[in-house]
Order: C-alpha cells, then structure tokens, then sequence
C-alpha cells in the first residue's frame, strides 16, 4: 500500500505544477518525462498499488470485489482515454505509446492494455 500512496502523492505533486505553470490560453503539452517516461498511467498504477497492497493487507470479501471493480474499470477506460489523446496529440502520442508501457513499467504494448 505505501508505494501506491507515495506513488500518488507524486502524481499530485506533478499534476498540480503543470497545472499552476500553464496559462488559460496555453495548448495542452504531452508530457512523456519522469513517471510518464516509465508508464503512460502512473496515477492507475499508483491506485492498483494501493488497492492490491491493501486486498493483501485486509483479505475480505467487499476488498476483493472493490479491487476487482477496479482493475476492471481502469482496464475498460484506458482505451478509451487513450483513444481521445491520440485526438488531442496525434502521431506524438502515437510514438509515445509504442514505446512506453501503460502500466508496468518496461513491459512493451501489446495487443491489449489490461
């Protein structure tokens, strides 16, 4: 569970100075630098850390089903994220995606994200 939390923290660090250094009429920027040089969803990562850790940690029914609900989710929803960024970025998102893994880090595309 704690990698998950410090993981996420990190993310909320990041999100939050790319939010606070961007101008309202700033386009979008595509960052594929530190935790997005690693994965394409650090913040997914971080939460399966965290539901994972805590599923071993507390080994009951309704934690079971939470994590499930959750991976599942997240297995659904990154193509379809993953869909609109290509609008939004194009071929970069393209290369991006081709060689940076989107969860585990140094696992390559396949096919299927999850």
């Amino acid at each position: 569970m704690i990698p998950g939390i410090v993981l996420m923290l990190i993310c909320a660090v990041n999100y939050g100075r790319s939010i606070l250094t961007r101008s309202g009429n700033e386009a979008a920027k595509l960052h594929t630098t530190g935790l997005y040089g690693l994965v394409r969803h650090p913040l997914y990562l971080a939460t399966f850390l965290f539901v994972i850790g805590l599923l071993i940690y507390l080994p009951t029914y309704s934690n079971l089903i939470a994590a499930g609900s959750l991976i599942t989710y997240t297995c659904v929803a990154i193509p379809l994220e993953e869909k609109k960024l290509i609008e939004i970025f194009g071929g970069d998102y393209l290369s991006y995606k081709i060689r940076t893994a989107a969860l585990i880090p140094f696992l390559r595309r396949r096919k299927k994200e999850c």
